[in-house]
């Protein structure tokens, strides 16, 4: 009825998605609603729903179509988007197809997703590998990469500070197990201290 409602209502959307603005146009709601009925209402939960379904979709689509314009979009509000995984248990699954990390085959500032990172793996890989530090710079000096990347290991590297809340809560991709480096098969380190001592 282009009656004006409400201005910056923070229950419509979850915290991860804080950097999104618009506005939402609803028949559903009566005109003399008050902040508390709609803070609880179940009007209000469903257009949240929708609201969460449709910006994950368009973000899906923009991965797709426009990954470039998708990275910069992950470089600017991928920490803040990252959070969700450990909040939004609902579409939980979809944020972390979106989740995008730098590996130690990307390019420094480009990222990869967890998909595409399986699908890369050798077929007698059994694990998603990761290694987490201040920078790029600093992770790529630890010791212990040696042995991956003389084996084609491809491994996660995670220098933003919210990926070792994160990935840690994860705990599997596609029956995956994700394993720190640090903590890595036995088999390796076995064989990076025979490789030594060769």
């Amino acid at each position: 009825s282009k009656v004006f409602i409400q201005d910056d209502n923070r229950d419509l959307l979850p915290d991860y998605l804080a950097f999104v603005k618009g506005v939402v146009d609803t028949e559903d709601l009566p005109l003399n609603v008050s902040r508390e009925v709609t803070q609880n209402s179940p009007v209000m939960q469903k257009i949240r729903s929708i609201l969460v379904k449709r910006i994950l979709s368009y973000l899906e689509d923009l991965d797709k179509k426009e990954p470039e314009k998708f990275q910069t979009f992950y470089k600017n509000f991928g920490p803040l988007f990252k959070s969700g995984v450990n909040m939004d248990f609902e579409n939980r699954d979809r944020l972390i197809d979106l989740l995008r990390f730098e590996t130690t085959m990307t390019e420094k500032d480009k990222v990869t997703s967890l998909k595409s990172y399986v699908s890369r793996m050798p077929e007698d890989q059994k694990e998603i590998y990761y290694l987490s530090g201040e920078s790029r710079e600093i992770v790529e000096k630890n010791p212990n990469l040696e042995y991956f990347k003389k084996n084609n290991l491809e491994v996660l590297l995670l220098t933003d500070p919210m990926d070792i809340f994160v990935l840690p809560s994860i705990n599997e991709y596609d029956k995956k197990p994700l394993k720190s480096i640090e903590k890595a098969d036995l088999d390796f380190k076995k064989e990076t201290i025979e490789d030594g001592k060769e």
